[in-house]
């Protein structure tokens, strides 16, 4: 690990002044003489430990915590990272069950727990405080936290106590040295309370990194990101999730690389394994993956993920999430030959279809929640009498998508039982109970659907939570979806390219483009293609 402090007042100076100019403040830095501070993170993939009674639940999650950490410093890791849910509180039974027996107080002010006479060795302040300091390590871990509340507050629970979905931060010295309250829940406000701001969090280490905190569902939100990314010019973000795959597009691995690619920061993501849909887990540099995991038809697995990132991403990208800056943006890395507005190779125009639209329905998980938008279905053999083919499809709303697929070849022999693809537009608002800020998905996306064998207002596809399942596109040479009368304000913009093993394509096979209510993603030569889509998260209850 390299860590000079004589050069971070100038690099932080430098970074605000010029912030326009990523490659010329990393190589500022380099000038003086630093190199690229480096660590090593650990993001566990876990699947949490049921048992007799709470308090077994959590010693059997916790004693899996353990095995993690050990196998985590054998490779020198120097924060290790463990996923939303992960110590069990999920088979808490409702607010009280929680209250009572998976809630705790974490204060930063009540000193180290582990070996404290006060403290109970069975707690879980006094597990995660001994687990960073008995292996000398950073340890995120994720909670319940639970807060005193009194009468003169209206919001205050009559048991007197608000509860939160909480990570919480040991040094490793077993001290708390911060903790963070989830700032959008995801079906969980029965239980948990969501801040009334976002809460932005952040602390440092030893080995001179700073890391901003987030929790699952956070990442679809304008903040915290942009206040931990753009205000505080913080470049390593920890996530722990317990999210829901929305396969092929929207699952956790392909959201997590665009997050990080689109923001242009490090990522350690730590996600729960409790069953494909939602299960994956990565450590990202600015899109690249570092190291990855997620579930195929095989079966489930723990993982720990380890990798080594510098503490500033060396691919920086722009992350202005407004894009007011109208132009072509590559996903490699800041390029000076990207081409003017004027000389950009879009606005589309429309062609006519070339195959018939209808209403859709998308069977994912959760399956209470599918996915209701347009479709335009064909079938491979369709492409066997034509190269190109130009799709359609529109919203009652006005939201509409366009594509146009140019293949190599045809694509006879991949035809297989009922094995379709669509061209979906769809302004999702997403039906979930308990999730205070509501979110609309605008997505315009090409993905693989098995054609139920029922119908019900239309086209019913099934898509199966697994990236086994999944056929790509074969002989596709170039690609592009572009969507009208997307959102500006509030909005959260990640252009999905899903390819083998859930990854997203290499920078050099896609760009995308968004600005004046257009969003729009092309791809080059993507071979493996699953899918993509130009995808926005619409916060239609902000921040």
């Amino acid at each position: 690990v390299i860590h000079c402090p004589v050069c971070q007042p100038v690099t932080w100076w430098y970074s605000t002044k010029v912030m326009h100019y990523p490659l010329l403040f990393l190589f500022f830095v380099d000038l003086c003489g630093c190199g690229v501070a480096a660590y090593t993170a650990a993001a566990v993939q876990h699947t949490p430990v049921d048992a007799a009674t709470p308090a077994s639940v959590i010693a059997k999650n916790y004693d899996q915590y353990e095995s993690y950490t050990k196998t985590a410093v054998r490779s020198a890791a120097d924060i290790v990272v463990f996923p939303e849910a992960g110590t069990g509180w999920c088979y808490a039974q409702g607010r009280a069950g929680m209250r009572d027996n998976f809630c705790e107080q974490f204060k930063a002010d009540n000193g180290i727990a582990c070996g404290n006479g006060s403290v109970p060795a069975t707690s879980q302040r006094s597990r995660g405080s001994c687990l960073a300091r008995d292996h000398n390590v950073y340890a995120v871990i994720n909670t319940c936290d639970k807060v005193p509340c009194g009468m003169a507050d209206p919001d205050c629970p009559s048991d007197g106590w608000y509860l939160y979905n909480t990570d919480v931060v040991f040094d490793q010295t077993g001290l708390v040295v911060a903790k963070y309250h989830k700032s959008h829940l995801f079906g969980e406000s029965g239980i948990f309370r969501q801040p009334p701001q976002p809460d932005i969090v952040y602390f440092d280490t030893s080995f001179g990194v700073r890391f901003g905190l987030m929790i699952c569902f956070d990442m679809e939100f304008a903040q915290p990101a942009t206040s931990l990314i753009h205000s505080l010019r913080i470049q390593n973000i920890i996530l722990s999730s317990d999210w829901v795959n929305w396969a092929p597009l929207q699952t956790a691995t392909t959201t997590q690389q665009a997050f990080s690619r689109v923001w242009g920061v490090n990522l350690v993501a730590a996600n729960i394994g409790s069953a494909p849909y939602s299960a994956g887990g990565g450590i990202y540099e600015a899109g690249k993956v570092l190291a990855q995991w997620f579930p195929t038809e095989a079966g489930m697995d723990n993982k720990v993920l380890i990798a080594t990132l510098p503490s500033a991403p060396r691919r920086r990208l722009f992350t202005d999430t407004n894009h007011a800056a109208q132009h072509w943006r590559s996903m490699s890395s800041v390029d000076a030959k990207l081409p003017p507005l004027q000389q950009k190779l879009l606005p589309l125009q429309p062609t006519q279809p070339d195959y018939h639209e209808e209403p859709c329905v998308l069977g994912s998980w959760p399956p209470t929640s599918p996915l209701h938008g347009s479709c335009t279905m064909f079938y491979p053999a369709d492409v066997a009498r034509s190269a190109t083919i130009s799709l359609h499809a529109a919203t009652p709303d006005g939201f509409t998508c366009h594509a146009t697929l140019k293949f190599g070849g045809g694509l006879e022999g991949h035809q297989t039982a009922n094995q379709s693809y669509v061209l979906v537009a769809t302004n999702w608002t997403l039906p979930l109970k308990n999730t205070p800020t509501k979110s609309a998905y605008q997505i315009c996306g090409i993905m693989p659907c098995f054609k139920s064998t029922t119908k019900s207002g239309g086209l019913q596809c099934n898509l199966n939570p697994y990236q086994g399942s999944y056929p790509s596109l074969p002989n596709l040479v170039h690609g592009t979806v572009y969507g009208e009368h997307f959102s500006t304000a509030n909005t959260v913009n990640l252009p999905m390219i899903a390819g083998k093993g859930m990854q997203l394509l290499e920078p050099s096979q896609s760009k995308y483009y968004v600005g004046d209510g257009k969003f729009e993603v092309q791809v080059h030569g993507g071979s493996g293609v699953m899918g993509w889509a130009a995808y926005t998260v619409l916060n239609l209850s902000p921040p």
